[in-house]
């Protein structure tokens, strides 16, 4: 079985390093959709800006790591292959290059381990898992997906949002981590 794992909003703080850089106050809380476009306390204003930033040059490499996903990683390489399954922000001239970069160095992901790709059903091997902060992506996975619990999943009524331990249990992993 391959585990694969999405980045943005599963192992990189993508949404709090945006949520920084507006400088409104707000919280990853505040994100209640996938979709920001759907958040009412994001503007046109702030969503033209996550664009720009998005897009900069060096973005990508200043996401932080959630907390707890380094272990939860560890614990599900001693499961099975891990292969990061992200998409790429398609109109970014650096967000590919950089997203692959940071994988390698923050968490030790080997360029074979490494997928970006818009449809994610086109990498589903036979017994592959997803693990995904995306309700879209979990349900049309054509296997196993789990989707992670953040503001913007935790609302799921298709599917239950779990954390890294709850994950792991579903897997098969090690009930001994806790996060």
């Amino acid at each position: 079985m391959t585990i694969f794992i999405d980045c943005d909003g599963v192992l990189a703080d993508y949404v709090g390093a945006l949520l920084d850089i507006l400088g409104k106050g707000l919280t990853p809380e505040d994100i209640v959709d996938f979709d920001f476009k759907r958040c009412p306390k994001l503007s046109q204003v702030d969503l033209h800006s996550i664009h720009v930033a998005s897009h900069t040059k060096g973005f990508v490499q200043s996401l932080d790591v959630y907390e707890g996903a380094r272990e939860f990683l560890t614990l599900l390489r001693n499961i099975d292959r891990v292969v990061c399954l992200t998409t790429p922000t398609a109109t970014s001239k650096y967000g590919m290059y950089e997203r692959a970069e940071w994988l390698r160095e923050e968490l030790g992901f080997e360029d074979r381990d490494i997928v970006q790709c818009h449809d994610k059903t086109l990498c589903d091997g036979e017994g592959g898992v997803l693990i995904d902060d995306s309700i879209n992506n979990c349900v049309i996975w054509p296997g196993d997906a789990y989707l992670v619990k953040r503001p913007w999943s935790a609302t799921c009524e298709v599917l239950p949002a779990l954390t890294y331990t709850e994950i792991l249990a579903e897997i098969g992993g090690s009930d001994v981590y806790q996060a």
